[in-house]
């Protein structure tokens, strides 16, 4: 699978469902876009759905795990497809949110709670309690030897406290959609600014479907929605920048700041802005027709759009009354006539009134849980970083804690070997000599797995590179002359 070519693929997709949406101009795209636009303008809203997702066997085989423990965990939750049946309230002024989640598998009757998330703009508490509860018989089933961690967190860890600071962010400018300020006010106000300067033009993507709409998208038109908008865009060039000209000249200069600081670029002005425009007329007006005929033959294009050709995006909207929308989105992804992802929800969007959140009675820091997780498991080497220059090497373990020891190594036809001695007392392994055939040898679930190892004036050196073998990463960079080791290998999922 060619996933360089299918996320490409994907990306564009996602880019002009966007694109397409904001420059639309129908009557039917018109009245989508408003209701969109009515739902993002309020200040407070209660979202309950479902969401349903199904996994293509070649996606699922393509899926990496650290252990054999977490892929049985993974395959066991999701391999078959599920469900998710969520309830979410969000407050932008002031910012608060509360989500709660429940779960079924595919074939299952009957939900499970997951867990709850809520917080502010400066705290998120995930409720870790609920998670374990509902992950324990899976967990259990990959790894017995995990009930004690399990066992232990549940009792000593409800809520789990996780900083999330937005103050000064984007979040700090969205705290008020009735004023002035606010991010989704000013990408509201460019979506109408894009739909007056492209005033004549249709994607053809939005019509009235009952009593809503709906925005669909299919892959395998995608190649031609570019070539029509760039030929539109081309053929009204002039008319669009000067719209859009008029538009920034007539913009304040608290939101001149505001989009400076949005875009992190505290030189941003309206001259800037303009000059940034007309070049983009410039480099307009240089496409040629031999350059739009090359895009419409040009096979590389056609290929990406081929491999996803059965790929839709879809998305409805329907008002039920000034208080009350529904949604339904679908998104199928395949490649090469496959079924790799689809996803389908629905949910039902209602208007609150403002609302904050109260901190939860136990709540557990990350760092705090650590603690709790070694008084049950000892720790564990996490990774070792090997300085070839200095001789030594700097250990990391799962409890944060450090150490440092001098190694004797030598490199072999460009390989480095470690004395068997010092890899066997820092990783805890236990790798043999083997004098007969010259190798290291060292048993890993039931199989003995040799390892290049050489003896050298009496003492035995193991090649780093076939750690790899049994279950470590390592990474050599030849600039600092260091050789990093991760542990893959941990005794549990929770180090």
């Amino acid at each position: 699978m060619n996933f360089r070519i299918f996320k490409t693929g994907l990306s564009i997709l996602m880019t002009m469902a966007i694109l397409l949406l904001t420059v639309g101009c129908s009557i039917d795209e018109l009245e989508f876009y408003s209701l969109s636009k009515k739902i993002n303008q309020m200040n407070a809203i209660e979202t309950s759905g479902t969401v349903s997702i199904e996994l293509g066997s070649e996606l699922v085989n393509e899926m990496k795990y650290s252990t054999p423990s977490e892929m049985q965990i993974m395959e066991e939750l999701f391999a078959s497809g599920f469900d998710i049946k969520y309830t979410a309230r969000v407050s932008k002024n002031p910012l608060a949110y509360e989500l709660k989640i429940d779960f079924r598998k595919k074939g299952e009757a009957e939900y499970k709670k997951i867990t709850t998330i809520i917080g502010n703009d400066k705290v998120m508490y995930l409720n870790l309690r609920g998670c374990l509860i509902f992950l324990k018989p899976y967990i259990l089933a990959a790894k017995p030897s995990e009930e004690k961690v399990i066992n232990t967190l549940i009792a000593k860890v409800d809520y789990l406290q996780i900083d999330s600071d937005f103050e000064g962010d984007i979040l700090d400018h969205t705290t008020d959609l009735s004023n002035t300020e606010g991010l989704i006010r000013m990408l509201s106000e460019f979506t109408d600014l894009f739909k007056e300067a492209y005033s004549n033009y249709s994607t053809g993507m939005v019509n009235k479907k009952g009593n809503g709409y709906e925005l669909r998208l299919e892959a395998k038109d995608i190649k031609s929605l570019i070539i029509k908008f760039t030929e539109y865009t081309i053929a009204n060039i002039d008319n669009i920048v000067e719209k859009i000209s008029t538009k920034i000249n007539s913009m304040p200069e608290k939101d001149i700041a505001y989009l400076a600081d949005a875009f992190d670029d505290s030189s941003l002005d309206k001259e800037e802005l303009l000059s940034g425009l007309e070049d983009f007329r410039s480099g307009i007006k240089q496409i040629t027709p031999e350059e739009i005929d090359e895009l419409k033959n040009d096979e590389s294009v056609d290929r990406i759009f081929k491999s996803i050709e059965g790929s839709v995006l879809s998305n409805y909207m329907e008002k039920e009354n000034d208080n009350t929308y529904k949604t339904a989105t679908e998104l199928n992804i395949e490649y090469e006539g496959k079924m790799l992802f689809n996803l389908k929800e629905t949910s039902q969007i209602t208007k609150l009134d403002a609302f904050s959140i109260d901190k939860p009675s136990q709540t557990t820091t990350i760092e705090g849980v650590q603690p709790i997780i070694a008084s049950v498991l000892p720790p564990q080497v996490d990774t070792v970083k090997i300085n070839l220059k200095t001789k030594k090497a700097s250990i990391t373990y799962s409890d944060k804690k450090t150490s440092d020891i001098e190694i004797t190594y030598h490199i072999v036809e460009g390989d480095t070997y470690v004395s068997l001695t010092t890899i066997n007392r820092v990783l805890g392994t236990q790798i043999s000599w083997d004098e007969k055939n010259q190798t290291g040898l060292i048993k890993k679930d039931g199989e003995t797995i040799e390892l290049a190892a050489n003896k050298i004036d009496g003492y035995i050196y193991v090649k780093v590179a076939d750690l790899k073998r049994i279950g470590y990463s390592v990474f050599s960079d030849a600039a600092t002359h260091e050789i990093n080791i991760i542990n893959l290998t941990k005794q549990s999922i929770f180090q």
